[in-house]
């Protein structure tokens, strides 16, 4: 009830989740969506992952590419495209900004 944003509290917000990952190459990135997938990913892949709170919300993601600097920038959604036009769009519209930007 305290942390509750609905009775005066904070809202923990929409944030973006950044794996922790101790290596200093950042040759590649994966862009994910949900905390435990950007873990995984960095687990089971040897590289580093952010997550952000849905596909909507990928701009949020895009301070956070630019602070890293990667070498490549791989984005790795859930594959609902055909059937969710949102997350397609989504999608599209990520390649295209971080395509021009990075």
């Amino acid at each position: 009830l305290l942390s509750s944003a609905k009775y005066g509290g904070v809202s923990s917000g929409a944030n973006v989740h950044v794996s922790i990952f101790n290596d200093d190459d950042l040759g590649a990135l994966i862009v994910t969506e949900g905390e435990l997938k950007s873990d995984l990913i960095t687990i089971n892949f040897k590289t580093r992952a952010i997550s952000v709170p849905g596909v909507t919300n990928w701009r949020l993601a895009l301070p956070i590419i630019k602070e890293l600097n990667p070498k490549k920038v791989s984005l790795a959604f859930d594959q609902d495209t055909k059937v969710k036009p949102h997350v397609a769009r989504a999608q599209k519209d990520f390649f295209e900004i971080v395509k021009t930007n990075h």
